[in-house]
């Protein structure tokens, strides 16, 4: 198990050195246009009320080339509700 973990954190260090980033959501976020395109929501709890995060399933990354963009490589898999 020790060298699992140790395997991650040198993987880990190579996307750091190379602009790449992991992200979550706290949940309790509220969803709104910019992190909707940061999500894949995998369940959604139906309501009348403003969305928001309940549960982040997975993280997400991101690249910075280093020109100020980010590019998206993979999307949070979270869950929501608006009840």
């Amino acid at each position: 198990m020790q060298q699992l973990r140790t395997l991650r954190a040198s993987f880990e260090d190579i996307l750091a050195q190379h602009g790449v980033t992991e992200f979550k959501v706290r949940p309790d976020t509220e969803v709104d246009i910019a992190l909707r395109q940061r999500i894949a929501v995998v369940e959604n709890r139906s309501g009348t009320g403003k969305t928001r995060v309940t549960e982040c399933y997975r993280p997400g990354y991101l690249y910075a080339p280093g020109d100020g963009r980010e590019i998206v490589l993979r999307k949070v898999e979270v869950k929501t509700s608006s009840e």
